[in-house]
């Protein structure tokens, strides 16, 4: 076994599969199974349990690498025997549950040993995610589960953005340091854990309502374009909170305004003009509504009096070599052009 250690311990390599295999010291005489294995199955897995391979919307829309070792099962109620499992991985699943309690019992119940992974409480306030119902965290090998109390971010996820914005950001929070981004958590035989109360006077987040979802992915997105995160790592975001709830102007706006930063011009102007059907006095639209003339387009206006979202400087770059291309096409195509082609041929001889 190769063991991966930074200042503050065992660090597991959970984005490099092959490796996490190894640090595991899984054989292949081991029957594994891995609980929501997402987009990313551990390769030497012998059952893979997902709960959803239709929508993945708890793995932003990814689709799942389906194969003949899938069971569509929940991992709040297994279907298999006792203790059957000589390990378990679970990565980045607790979080999403209803039922801790069912989740953590069921784990122990059919496997000896396993390994659990979830993003921290202070990772989940930094960064969050618009599924996640818990923030976690380990206190003396016991996980403990605190109920979320609020669908949109109280710091606005800024951190994530950065994070996404700069490589070696990305570096320490997915792999230099991913023991203090998340709980990685390896266990035998059984494990403690603890669920909070709903302190008194709020109310638990709770995803499987539509309308809270809807709000939770509206503002997951609203945040990361403001601080400017890449937008292809929105776009699922965007399109989750307009497909649960198409009714909601700022809503359509957001949408609108991703069309109109990718340059859909067409797409954009329906959404914005059905937008003001509903008589909504955000200037954002208005305002995207002249980007609509514009030959580029640099920046788009946000909803709810939020910041304006730039453009990436590749797009810019881009946009500007494709600019200069067309002005070399308009002087190509241009009357002067064509009537000085007869001289231009003859001093070319010469």
């Amino acid at each position: 076994m190769t063991n991966i250690n930074n200042i503050f311990g065992a660090v597991y390599p959970t984005d490099d599969l092959p490796a996490m295999v190894n640090q595991l010291n899984l054989k292949p005489e081991h029957f594994i199974i891995d609980v929501g294995a997402g987009g990313s199955p551990l390769p030497v897995a012998d059952v893979i349990v997902e709960y959803d391979l239709v929508t993945g919307i708890h793995r932003d829309q990814t689709t799942a690498p389906v194969d003949n070792r899938w069971v569509v099962a929940d991992i709040q109620s297994l279907p298999f025997n006792d203790k059957i499992f000589d390990f378990s991985y679970c990565s980045h699943v607790l979080e999403h549950v209803d039922n801790p309690t069912l989740a953590c019992n069921e784990l122990m119940r059919i496997s000896n040993n396993g390994y659990i992974e979830t993003p921290r409480k202070i990772t989940e306030l930094l960064h969050g995610h618009p599924t996640h119902q818990w923030l976690i965290d380990i206190v003396d090998n016991k996980l403990i589960f605190e109920p979320r109390c609020f669908i949109e971010s109280p710091l606005k996820n800024f951190a994530l953005a950065h994070v996404l914005n700069h490589p070696h950001a990305l570096q320490s929070f997915l792999k230099d340091y991913r023991n203090i981004s998340c709980i990685q958590f390896k266990w035998e035989d059984k494990f403690e854990y603890e669920i909070k109360p709903v302190p008194e006077g709020q109310t638990q987040f709770n995803y499987k309502d539509t309308e809270q979802a809807a709000w939770s992915h509206f503002y997951f997105a609203l945040n990361l374009l403001e601080n400017q995160a890449p937008l292809f790592y929105v776009q699922p975001h965007i399109d989750t909170a307009y497909q649960l709830r198409p009714d909601i102007p700022c809503f359509i706006s957001l949408k609108a305004a991703s069309y109109l930063a990718e340059n859909n011009k067409i797409q954009a102007k329906i959404l914005l003009e059905k937008i003001l059907d509903h008589h909504i006095d955000d200037q954002s639209i208005h305002k995207n509504l002249q980007k609509l003339k514009d030959n580029f387009i640099y920046s788009v206006e946000l909803p709810l009096n939020r910041k304006s979202y730039t453009i990436n400087n590749q797009e810019e770059v881009l946009k500007k070599l494709l600019h200069k291309e067309q002005e070399i096409l308009d002087i190509y195509n241009s009357n002067s052009w064509k009537i000085t082609q007869p001289f231009r041929a003859i001093k070319s001889i010469y």
